[in-house]
């Protein structure tokens, strides 16, 4: 895959994500973009670092682990901010 895809993939799953979390309103389009290209590149370091396996192509598996990793790093920022 090249990279454009990639990062077509992530924006849609930014895009998902934006759209299913709760404070979305203060997110703009750049923002939810980098959201799920970073999520997506997380979610895949996560699934290699603990089942052995990479994201290999455009997949079930490929969107869950890409909308996990946004979400993570969503849940990761709302704990900073609160602090």
């Amino acid at each position: 895959m090249n990279v454009l895809s990639w990062v077509f993939f992530g924006i849609i799953i930014g895009i998902i994500v934006n759209v299913l979390d709760d404070g979305a309103g203060e997110r703009s389009f750049l923002g939810a973009s980098l959201l799920g290209i970073i999520g997506a590149v997380l979610g895949g370091f996560f699934a290699n670092l603990v089942f052995g396996f990479g994201v290999r192509g455009f997949d079930i598996t490929a969107f869950l682990l890409a909308v996990s990793g946004s979400f993570l790093i969503l849940t990761l920022g709302k704990v900073v901010r609160a602090k």
